[in-house]
């Protein structure tokens, strides 16, 4: 369930506020803990707890952590693999020579042990899935980041979206068969990729379309570059979304038409999904009224 958001800046920009208010629209996806990274001209910040977003980042706190930034991620976590470690709160950091890089990751891979045999060190049992894929990344073979990350996932198995943040580039990915969401929109100064619309909807931003199953995008302050393509005609989205996870104010492709998912003014609320499958359930179960017999009153 744990809700990502990815935020990158054409141009630097004081705007920890912001990105905290759209992770606020993500939050409900992951109570466990929660943690940023942020790019600035210099360095790179990390800060992870366990705790909602406004325990860990009062508003005492938030001043300090509002310096200008090419990129922001926020996670929070709900896990679904490894302990309460510390190491497992997110984003997780990748080193490759003196780079580092921040990974943030909703979904669960699969194929975590197969993971762990190529990792050239021993990692601990209790360490999450994410934490295994970040330090299978970081050992991956490639002369740069990009290279690490295409090599990576094209060798881990299971449900995932990622977004990476690595110098002064951003990259966003999301499984072959799409089960994880992940949508992205337009803001003044750069774009926003998150779990659900709402995160948008908080800060208004544009609402663009959602990442394809199996695509891999590259951002830098020209734009959007594919790495990969995605697969139009996969669709594994996860049912738990429609019917537990997401907010009922949330909206996402319902895959009923061709090119939905680039149209989001197709798009349902999951309120409305929701009500509109109890409307058909009742149709094709309907349950039946009994009426008790009218009581007559005794003389």
């Amino acid at each position: 369930m744990c809700g990502i958001i990815g935020i990158y800046f054409k141009n630097p920009q004081k705007a920890f506020p912001l990105a905290l208010c759209a992770a606020g629209g993500v939050q409900h996806r992951g109570q466990q803990g929660a943690g940023v990274a942020i790019k600035t001209k210099k360095d790179l910040i990390i800060t992870r707890s366990d705790g909602l977003l406004r325990q860990i980042f009062p508003s005492a706190v938030i001043p300090s952590f509002d310096v200008e930034s090419k990129w922001i991620l926020v996670h929070c976590r709900y896990g679904t693999s490894g302990d309460y470690d510390e190491r497992n709160l997110q984003p997780c950091i990748a080193k490759y020579k003196s780079s580092l890089a921040a990974v943030v990751h909703n979904g669960e891979f699969t194929s975590v042990n197969v993971l762990r045999r190529k990792i050239p060190v021993n990692l601990p049992e209790r360490l999450s899935d994410s934490y295994v894929f970040t330090k299978f990344f970081e050992n991956e073979s490639g002369k740069n980041w990009q290279e690490k990350l295409i090599n990576s996932l094209g060798k881990a198995k299971g449900s995932y979206s990622l977004i990476i943040g690595a110098e002064e580039e951003m990259f966003v990915a999301r499984d072959n068969f799409g089960i994880r969401p992940l949508v992205f929109g337009e803001i003044e100064n750069g774009w926003i990729f998150a779990s659900e619309t709402h995160a948008l909807a908080k800060i208004h931003a544009k609402l663009k379309r959602e990442i394809a199953p199996g695509e891999i995008i590259k951002v830098t302050k020209e734009g959007l570059v594919s790495l990969k393509k995605g697969e139009k005609k996969v669709n594994f989205f996860c049912d738990f979304e429609w019917a537990y996870f997401s907010r009922p104010d949330s909206i996402a492709n319902t895959n009923e038409m061709k090119s939905q998912g680039n149209k989001s003014d197709l798009w349902l609320s999951f309120s409305s999904f929701r009500n509109r499958c109890g409307k058909i359930l009742a149709k094709e179960f309907p349950i039946p009224v009994y009426r008790l017999p009218p009581v007559t009153p005794k003389p």
